[in-house]
C-alpha cells in the first residue's frame, strides 16, 4: 500500500506541479513544477489518503455528521473459533497482499533447499525437496547443476547474434520487465478488472516462482552476459541478480501450467491442443526476449523452462486441482501429481540454442541428456508421488476454487 501511495502521491503531485510550473514559465516551469511536485507527493505515511489534505478533511468531515450525545450500536462481532477449521473460510476478510504472504508461507512450508559441489567441486548443485505430510520424509522436487564457464563463453556469440532483433522486439521486451497480464490475454479473453480472482492466483503463482527462482540463481551465482563482454550492452537494465534459471522462462512456464489447469485444457482433442500450444509459444518468447534483450543466456532459459515445469506442477498440485488424466482414462478425478525434473549443465552443449520443439522434456525417448523429468519416487517400488496435497495449502485451494468458478462464469474455461 505504501508503494502504491507513493505512485498515486507522486503522480498527483507531478501532475499538479508540472501544470502550474507549466503555466507559470512554460516548457522550463512545467518541468521544474513537475520534478518537485513528484517529489513532494511521493512522500506517503501510509496509503494513498494518508496525506494532510485528506486527514484534515476527515477530521473536519467526522466533526461535523457525528453527536456524541447520541447512542450508537457496537456490533457483536464472533471471534474464531475452533470449529473454524484451517481459517480458509475467512481467508477474504483480508486484503490481497495479506493473502499473497499467506499462500506464499502454504506453498514454501514444506521445501528445502542443500547445495553442494560436483564435477571434483567446480560446479554448485542445488537440490529442492519437498516433505511428504503422508510419509514424513523428504521427496526430490528440482535440481539444478551449473554448467561449465566454457559454456557460457560459447553462448555470448549466440546473445551477440539475438541482439539484431532488439528493435523489432524492444516493444515486446518493454512489456514484460514486470507482469505479462497483456500478452497471456491476448491468448484468451482474459482481464485483469474483469478477472480479479484468477490475477490473485496467478500473482501467487508468480511469487512462489520468484522465491525458487531466487534462490537457486543465488547459490549457483552465474554471471551475466554483460559480464562477460562489453559488447553486450543490454538493452535495459541488468537486474542484479544471477543469471541461470531465467527468471522471465521460469515465471511464464509456471503461468502455463497454471492456465492450462484453470481452463481445463489437459485433455485430448484439437482444440485443447491448440490453445496449449499458443500458451507455450507466449512462455517460449517471453523467454527468449530476455536473451534478445541481452540480459540472459539462451542455456538460462533452457534450466528455467524445466524449473518453471516442475514448480507449476507442485502449485497446481497444492491447488487440489483434478482431472480424469489427459485421455479420460481416471473413472474418477484425481489430484494431477507432479514430476521431478533436473538440469545437469554439465552435459550441456554450449553451441545449443533455447528451442524447445527439438528439447523434449515429456518424451522419454528424446529428452535431450541433460534433463530428467519423472515421478518422484515415495518408496523402493518407484510409487508415484502422493494424490492429496491440499489438505496442507488450504488457503490456496480456496483461491483456486474462487478462480475456476470465475473462468467458469465468464465463459474462458472448458
Amino acid at each position: 500500500m505504501a508503494l502504491e501511495g507513493g505512485l498515486l502521491g507522486g503522480s498527483a503531485g507531478g501532475s499538479a506541479g508540472g501544470s502550474a510550473g507549466g503555466s507559470a514559465g512554460g516548457s522550463a516551469g512545467g518541468s521544474a513544477g513537475g520534478s518537485a511536485g513528484g517529489s513532494a507527493g511521493a512522500t506517503v505515511f501510509g496509503d494513498g489518503y494518508a496525506s494532510p489534505l485528506f486527514t484534515e478533511a476527515l477530521i473536519r468531515n467526522r466533526g461535523a455528521i457525528i453527536d456524541l450525545n447520541e447512542t450508537a450500536p457496537i456490533w457483536n462481532l464472533a471471534p474464531r473459533k475452533k470449529s473454524d477449521g484451517n481459517g480458509s473460510d475467512y481467508i477474504y476478510r483480508w486484503e490481497p497482499w495479506v493473502r499473497s504472504y499467506l499462500v506464499a508461507h502454504e506453498a514454501m512450508a514444506s521445501m528445502e533447499f542443500k547445495t553442494d559441489f560436483v564435477d571434483n567441486g567446480r560446479l554448485p548443485r542445488v537440490r529442492l525437496s519437498i516433505l511428504d505430510f503422508d510419509l514424513r520424509r523428504r521427496l526430490p522436487l528440482a535440481t539444478i547443476i551449473s554448467p561449465r564457464q566454457e559454456v557460457f563463453h560459447q553462448q555470448v556469440s549466440k546473445v551477440l547474434a539475438w541482439a539484431e532483433l532488439r528493435e523489432e522486439r524492444a516493444a515486446e521486451i518493454l512489456t514484460q520487465i514486470d507482469n505479462q497480464y497483456s500478452i497471456w490475454g491476448s491468448v484468451v479473453s482474459f482481464h485483469a478488472d474483469r478477472f480479479r480472482h484468477t490475477k490473485e492466483l496467478i500473482d501467487a503463482a508468480v511469487q512462489l516462482a520468484v522465491m525458487v527462482e531466487m534462490r537457486f540463481k543465488h547459490e549457483l551465482a552465474c554471471w551475466r552476459p554483460a559480464d562477460y563482454s562489453f559488447q553486450v550492452q543490454p538493452l535495459i537494465t541488468t537486474p542484479g541478480h544471477g543469471t541461470l534459471p531465467s527468471g522471465h522462462c521460469t515465471q511464464s512456464y509456471v503461468v502455463y501450467e497454471l492456465l492450462k489447469a484453470l481452463l481445463n485444457t489437459m485433455r485430448e482433442g484439437e482444440a485443447y491442443r491448440s490453445v496449449n500450444r499458443q500458451f507455450h509459444r507466449v512462455a517460449q518468447r517471453v523467454a527468449t526476449n530476455r536473451v534478445v534483450a541481452g540480459l540472459h543466456f539462451p542455456v538460462d532459459n533452457v534450466a528455467g523452462r524445466i524449473l518453471g515445469r516442475v514448480i507449476g506442477e507442485y502449485f497446481v498440485y497444492l491447488c487440489n486441482y483434478k482431472w480424469r488424466g489427459w485421455n479420460e482414462e481416471e473413472r474418477s478425478e484425481v489430484v494431477k501429481p507432479w514430476h521431478y525434473g533436473e538440469f545437469d549443465g554439465r552435459a550441456f552443449d554450449g553451441n545449443l540454442e533455447f528451442d524447445p520443439a527439438t528439447q523434449p522434456i515429456w518424451d522419454e525417448s528424446k529428452r535431450p541428456k541433460y534433463y530428467k523429468y519423472h515421478p518422484p519416487k515415495r518408496n523402493n517400488r518407484g510409487r508415484a508421488a502422493p494424490l492429496e496435497g491440499a489438505t496442507h495449502a488450504p488457503i490456496l485451494k480456496k483461491l483456486f476454487q474462487k478462480a475456476q468458478e470465475e473462468c467458469a462464469e465468464l465463459a474462458i474455461s472448458f
